[in-house]
């Protein structure tokens, strides 16, 4: 690791810098692998640039894209190949997941002059693309030197009709004129650490399909009234339809993507492996923790894409007498796959107990699984938990959030490092965030502060910055120089608040550890 000379770099001015040029990382849907995207860009100056590297969001652990240009505009060309000329390929060997992006290089770049131009990036057969549907209000960015308008998506590349308006998730690194670049690492932050002061209500795995390792696992929650005691334990596979409702329950007949009401007790049933205590939840068929956080209806989650229209059959049995219902999913394929899910979640509308039991999944399924639970209407999100490997997991409301230092895209040069705190207590005025070298976790009553449960995340302290709250907010930006020296060097950050809450007066966030990139 090489540590930052942290006085020298706050104090340093920031130079002016419009790479890259970024669109927003807010997906909610995804194409398949070896499909492409297209988007319009307008190169606005007149020495044109250089595109050196680019961000995209995936769910591939490895795999590249081609970057391809055709004159003025893609509507019209995107099914005549011949249009179109390869500007560039390259590849990731580690994927940074979906929600951030994964830089991709193209050597020293390519070149292309002031004008018009459609754009096509096609994946590789390993590599799928996450994306956002377009709004007609979500499609337009721009820098000084380059506009683009957004776009569309197709799982086939330059045949048919492709899916429109979609947005691309990505960022687009240049330099100004014909000016061959080095593609330097992406600008990374990790966070690290817990901030404190934290309560959660649900609980949550997200698993791509290739690492499902909940195979014959029971999940099983006990409610103690004010949240979940829940315990994953080896199962056999789901149980025989006919253990709750003797005469076998109901088959019931749903679509791709959508839910029935099941039943006389409330419950809802979504084709895409989960089940509410009520109407309402979305019928998407990606799963995404924003949607899972923010349905409307409590519900328990084996969320996949599935295709119960096509394959296999969805049981659901009920007892009025002891609120206990059962749905069982019974073979049904991954969408557009032959591979058989088994799959079966108990609610018991009266004590509130839930069970999910997994047997046999497919492996070739296109989408990611959401594994959980949460309560009904908006929830905070606590972060992803290694359900087989947890032991012993509580949940309970009301909830309260933690402290939370969010590092962004991490530090850029040519730019700024933008911190933001988070969840800062009503009676602090600012928030601190405290810069030095990363450390491990030391509880605060160690070192004489009574604050249990808050941590000091950083093994030392070079320097500060002090922001006033707004809403329960702060952001610190720290200006990072042009300076290609300092491509590589890591950081750390902490944040803490004043508080009345513990006998100490302080709150401490995770920590955030930034290495300078493009």
């Amino acid at each position: 690791m090489r540590l930052l000379p942290m006085a020298a770099l706050l104090a340093a001015s920031a130079l002016t810098a419009q790479s890259p040029l970024t669109t927003i990382f807010a997906n909610n849907n995804l194409n398949a692998a070896g499909g492409m995207v297209f988007f319009d860009i307008d190169v606005t100056s007149a020495a044109g640039i250089q595109i050196t590297s680019a961000d995209i969001n995936t769910p591939s652990l490895t795999g590249g894209i081609e970057f391809w240009t055709c004159p003025t505009a893609w509507l019209g060309n995107e099914a005549n190949a011949a249009a179109w000329t390869s500007q560039g390929i390259g590849t990731f060997s580690t994927g940074a997941g979906v929600g951030v992006g994964t830089q991709v290089c193209f050597g020293n770049g390519f070149y292309l002059p002031q004008g018009q131009y459609g754009v096509a990036i096609q994946q590789d057969l390993t590599t799928q693309q996450a994306y956002t549907n377009g709004t007609g209000t979500n499609q337009a960015f721009a820098t000084a030197e380059v506009g683009m308008t957004l776009g569309a998506s197709n799982n086939v590349p330059f045949a048919g009709a492709p899916f429109n308006p979609r947005v691309w998730n990505g960022s687009i690194y240049y330099n100004v004129g014909p000016v061959p670049g080095t593609c330097i690492a992406n600008a990374q932050s990790e966070s690290y650490g817990a901030g404190c002061n934290a309560v959660f209500a649900s609980v949550y795995e997200e698993l791509p399909t290739a690492a499902f390792d909940l195979v014959d696992t029971d999940i099983s929650a006990t409610n103690t009234g004010s949240g979940y005691v829940i315990l994953p334990t080896p199962g056999s596979g789901i149980l025989p339809v006919g253990g709750v409702d003797p005469l076998g329950g109901t088959v019931l007949v749903l679509g791709d993507d959508n839910q029935v009401p099941a039943g006389t007790l409330g419950m809802n049933v979504g084709s895409n492996g989960w089940v509410a205590t009520g109407a309402g939840n979305a019928n998407a068929f990606s799963p995404t923790t924003a949607t899972m956080l923010s349905n409307p209806a409590q519900a328990v989650y084996a969320w996949t894409d599935m295709q119960p229209n096509t394959s296999g059959t969805v049981t659901y049995e009920e007892d009025v007498a002891t609120g206990q219902t059962r749905t069982t999913f019974d073979g049904v394929n991954g969408w557009n796959t032959v591979d058989p899910i088994y799959s079966q979640i108990d609610f018991n509308t009266i004590t509130g107990d839930w069970v999910i039991r997994f047997g046999t999944v497919g492996f070739a399924n296109p989408e990611q699984w959401i594994v959980g639970y949460s309560p009904a209407g908006a929830n905070l999100d606590p972060g992803g938990t290694d359900i087989s490997a947890a032991g012993v997991i509580v949940t309970a409301s009301p909830e309260i959030a933690p402290l939370t230092l969010d590092g962004g895209f991490g530090p850029q040069l040519g730019g700024t490092w933008d911190l933001t705190t988070s969840a800062i207590d009503a009676v602090s005025p600012f928030a601190i965030t405290f810069f030095g070298d990363r450390g491990p976790a030391t509880p605060m009553p160690l070192i004489g502060i009574n604050a249990p449960g808050c941590d000091i995340n950083l093994a030392s302290v070079i320097t500060s910055v002090t922001t006033a709250q707004s809403a329960g907010s702060a952001t610190a930006a720290v200006p990072i120089p042009n300076n290609l020296a300092l491509a590589g060097f890591q950081f750390s950050a902490q944040s803490i608040c004043l508080t009345l809450t513990n006998a100490g007066g302080l709150l401490s966030s995770n920590g955030a550890e930034g290495t300078v990139g493009q």
